[in-house]
């Protein structure tokens, strides 16, 4: 199952607990129940939870507002049409996920003016849902085959006899009845979505490095991990549904003139590139590992909302060179935001410590901080709303709204650099070499910094080494983009940049003198300049 299942399987969680502990309770109530595999399956990947007794219920109810919310995320819905349904009213949760449901023409209401958001889902509706998303073919004849076949209504039949038909939802076989008035359970909801989910198909599955698809409307696409780190073209194409991308390079997947309802980005080492081009827009991106998301000569909206997932691979990096309208992010990934305009930013979730960096380039209109966080970098935050202890900035918001009883966050200005004559922060004498004149694509240098105490101070304990590396770009220096140079320790590990520096030795106990090496390969052809300092953790 691809982690792009994550994101709706843990609004599955959301929904249908109230307080969401996880199954592991006082009691596993699914044990022996016919969909024991499936729920255990989801439970041990952590993808549901249950009730505060610890108990699933799987033969628990759902509602037709809950089920069309978990379809809406599941495939990716987000456009809405005017509606005027007398039973739902816009202030409540599911109004506009009603919207999004009518807008995608998967369902209707019970009637002209009622839906019904809050009346449990019968089973022949889920089939009646599942068959129009799935555009399976529609069949009456052999409806006949189910004992109660006559209380399947009349608009259902050839629906519930597709989805049987397909194995998504089936009668019973104690009694060959398909219950069609019944509610569906919790458990068959999480079967149901299950097999969706595995019964997904891609229209078009692009293997090869340097394809170019031109002129084309698809409603699921799949840039296979076999495209390894090479590049893909897609040129005036419509793409309905998703388009999941597990294969492409730093050179990029190159998207021009399209229209892409979803994009889910799960590359395994992290590196790739999205370029936007032209007309381009993307309604919704799911970032679930390192990516870099750039636009170039861009003339339509570009990427509308971005989610950086909670399970996002921490040990990757995102790197963000474009304009984005609502940027969510939820993660424990390094997140880097070099250029663009974010008009909206909304901080959920970040481990203690963690830090965002904002280049000069980089513009967030608003930001709505709900976790501790730091934000390095002399980007601008025109509007903060604080919402959260522990919020530092090194660039003071241009204006901030703390809640009340929040700490004012606190306003850190960056250290200054360091040199051969002694680091910003740690009393520690360093010397280093530096990188002179041009360096060209695939260069490598070795550099060894030297560390020895100051006069007077006999040992310094848990120190880490950071390298900061500019370019030349014209008569100045500037921080290098994280794709010009590739840091490697003496193990030949690659370290990542993170927030403009690399850390070449953490933890460090000094008591004497100590030296530290790394390996620079130079990616790009220019001239480059390297500060190493010493702070102390």
């Amino acid at each position: 199952m691809h982690k792009k299942t994550i994101l709706f399987l843990l609004l599955f969680a959301m929904i249908f607990a109230a307080i969401p502990i996880a199954v592991y309770g006082k009691s596993k109530d699914y044990e022996g129940h016919w969909a024991e595999n499936t729920i255990k399956g989801w439970v041990d990947k952590g993808y549901i939870n249950g009730y505060p007794d610890g108990s699933f219920r799987p033969e628990g109810q759902v509602t037709r507002a809950e089920f069309v919310k978990l379809v809406n995320n599941l495939f990716g819905y987000t456009k809405v049409t005017e509606i005027s349904f007398e039973d739902v009213n816009q202030n409540e949760w599911y109004y506009e996920e009603v919207q999004k449901s009518l807008a995608a023409g998967y369902i209707k209401g019970i009637s002209e003016k009622i839906f019904a958001p809050n009346d449990y889902l019968t089973r022949e509706q889920a089939a009646v849902i599942v068959a129009k998303i799935q555009g399976l073919e529609n069949n009456s004849e052999s409806v006949q085959e189910f004992a109660d076949s006559s209380q399947i209504s009349d608009w259902a039949k050839e629906y519930v006899n597709a989805a049987a038909n397909a194995q998504l939802l089936i009668g019973y076989s104690e009694d060959r009845t398909f219950r069609p008035q019944n509610p569906i359970t919790r458990a068959e909801a999480v079967v149901l979505l299950d097999r969706m989910d595995n019964t997904m198909k891609y229209d078009l599955t692009i293997t090869e490095t340097g394809t170019i698809i031109e002129n084309k409307t698809y409603e699921n696409v799949y840039i296979s991990k076999k495209v390894g780190s090479g590049e893909v073209t897609l040129k005036n194409v419509n793409i309905t549904g998703e388009l999941l991308v597990e294969g492409g390079g730093e050179k990029s997947v190159i998207i021009q003139d399209s229209s892409i309802n979803k994009l889910i980005i799960d590359k395994e080492d992290g590196k790739l590139r999205i370029l936007l081009q032209g007309s381009t827009e993307v309604d919704l991106t799911s970032i679930l590992s390192g990516v870099k998301l750039e636009q170039k000569d861009l003339t339509g909206t570009g990427f509308n909302k971005v989610l950086i997932d909670e399970n996002a691979d921490s040990s990757n990096v995102v790197t963000i060179n474009a304009n984005i309208n609502e940027l969510t992010f939820n993660a424990t990934i390094r997140l880097n935001i070099r250029t663009g305009i974010i008009e909206s930013l909304v901080i959920n979730g970040a481990p203690e410590g963690f830090s965002i960096y904002l280049g000069e380039g980089a513009t967030i209109q608003s930001a709505i901080i709900n976790s501790q966080i730091s934000f390095t970098g002399n980007g601008t935050i025109e509007n903060a709303q604080i919402n959260s202890n522990g919020v530092t900035f090194e660039k003071e918001p241009e204006k901030m709204d703390v809640s009340p009883g929040i700490s004012e966050p606190e306003i850190i200005p960056p250290a200054a650099g360091g040199g051969g004559g002694g680091g910003p922060v740690a009393p520690v004498v360093l010397n280093w070499t530096n990188p002179s004149g041009n360096n060209y694509e695939g260069d490598t240098e070795i550099i060894n910094v030297n560390l020895s105490l100051i006069d007077g101070v006999s040992s310094m304990d848990d120190v880490t080494v950071v390298m900061l590396w500019e370019k030349k770009e014209g008569t100045d220096f500037k921080y290098i983009n994280s794709g010009d140079i590739t840091i490697r320790d003496t193990e030949n590990n690659e370290i990542f940049n993170i927030n403009d520096i690399y850390r070449i030795g953490e933890g460090l106990n000094i008591s004497e003198s100590i030296n530290i090496s790394a390996s620079a390969t130079f990616n790009n052809l220019g001239e480059y300049k390297l500060t190493v300092y010493v702070i102390k953790e």
